[in-house]
């Protein structure tokens, strides 16, 4: 019954993506689409075998969550009332912290959300792993169209390039194609983007100002801190277009400013919580244990503790993991994946003009890279996840050195939007 129902739902979603406006709109061949989505399923696939082997099953979170969703669909198909308000029920004296990990009801609401959403399409799939992974997946290939009209909007770029720099970089493909909130936080930061893009250039619409609360809610939900990167970027944009200033001036100073409160908001009551989740989310991290482990300098929440561990924050994020120094082919093989993408970033330096710089979209993209980078290289110190949590934005963040060198600017493709 599940092959057959694999199958059907399979043909359901290829002759979506062959009729809906939406993916004809990004102007790729229905066959590259098809094939696209074709390729994450098989991923997907490979995906669920790598960390079903008994080396990674005890610590595999997407057959946790699929385990803990047939539960839960179990409860929605008994007692309604009870799956829903389980989202709203705190079983701390507190909410905790609003970004930390132990006893906490956000980060509790995360894992909660998250394995409601699988038991929820476990009745369309009869509990079935592997068809839920097309549900998945139509959804992120939608993120990754949404991605890919925003460019060819502003940009001439040849196709294949595009398509591989949006939809085909190994990390991002394999972290997004499983059961997991990756695939679905690149998808709303993606169409977030787009809606947020077609707002402010063909004004107000009602459905698309729902559509993006709805994203952001979903990043709020799953991944609240990557909110306070796309807040900055949103408002940076809209005061440079508003004003007709300079993109460039416009993005640096929100960086800096935005920068500039994380390093001194220690030193105040009004602003100390900030540094204090980030310090805390790292001794988080440090009391668990793993193969992939890295060993880091101390981290207290003092201004002059935070600016002495920004070099280690940038070297972890930029270099880690380091080739051959794990015995796991895996991470050896995201190590010299992200090597070729620093090279790719070092080459683009020779193709810097002040139009491409200047350019909102660019900026955007290096804006998200740099905040989410900080965040991660702050709290994380395990190589595997930095792979994990890098691969989640790895488009946006190849996307500015891909542009500098093959793209050109052009007049804006109303179409797309």
């Amino acid at each position: 019954m599940h092959i057959f129902l694999f199958i059907l739902y399979y043909a359901a979603a290829v002759y979506f993506i062959m009729n809906s406006s939406y993916f004809k709109a990004s102007h790729i061949s229905k066959s590259i689409l098809i094939t696209l989505f074709t390729i994450k399923i098989i991923v997907g696939f490979a995906y669920a075998y790598y960390f079903a082997l008994p080396i990674h099953i005890k610590s595999s979170d997407t057959w946790e969550y699929f385990k803990e969703s047939l539960i839960e669909t179990d409860k929605l198909l008994q007692q309604p009332k009870l799956f829903f308000s389980e989202l709203w029920y705190n079983q701390y004296a507190t909410n905790g912290g609003f970004f930390t990990g132990v006893n906490s009801f956000w980060n509790d609401l995360k894992m909660t959300v998250f394995v409601k959403l699988i038991a929820l399409l476990n009745l369309f799939s009869f509990k079935n792993y592997y068809i839920n992974l097309i549900f998945f997946n139509l959804y992120v290939i939608a993120g990754g169209v949404a991605l890919y009209k925003l460019i060819k909007y502003y940009f001439n770029i040849n196709q294949w390039i595009l398509i591989i720099t949006v939809f085909l970089l190994p990390s991002y493909l394999f972290w997004s194609s499983g059961i997991h909130k990756d695939g679905i936080i690149f998808t709303s930061i993606a169409i977030s983007f787009y809606l947020f893009h077609s707002l402010i250039e063909k004004g107000f619409l009602k459905r698309k100002i729902v559509l993006l609360f709805v994203h952001i809610l979903i990043i709020f939900l799953i991944r609240n801190y990557i909110l306070l990167a796309i807040f900055p970027i949103f408002f940076a944009w809209i005061v440079a277009k508003k004003w007709n200033l300079n993109y460039a001036k416009i993005f640096l100073t929100t960086f800096v400013t935005c920068f500039l409160i994380f390093i001194f908001s220690s030193s105040f009551s009004l602003t100390k919580s900030i540094s204090n989740s980030v310090v805390q989310k790292h001794h988080e991290f440090l009391l668990l244990e793993g193969n992939t482990k890295i060993e880091t300098p101390l981290l207290e929440n003092t201004t002059q503790s935070i600016i002495q561990y920004l070099p280690f924050a940038a070297k972890t994020m930029l270099f880690q993991p380091v080739a051959f120094e794990s015995t796991s082919i895996f991470l050896t093989f995201t190590a010299l994946e992200n090597y070729a993408y620093l090279i790719i970033a070092l080459i683009s330096l020779f193709f810097i003009s002040k139009q491409k710089i200047n350019h909102p979209l660019i900026l955007s993209c290096f804006m998200l890279t740099l905040f989410i980078y900080i965040f991660i290289g702050y709290t994380v110190c395990f190589g595997g996840a930095i792979v994990r949590y890098r691969s989640i934005i790895l488009p946006f963040t190849i996307l500015p050195y891909v542009l500098l060198i093959f793209g050109q600017i052009k007049p804006p493709s109303k179409d797309l939007i």
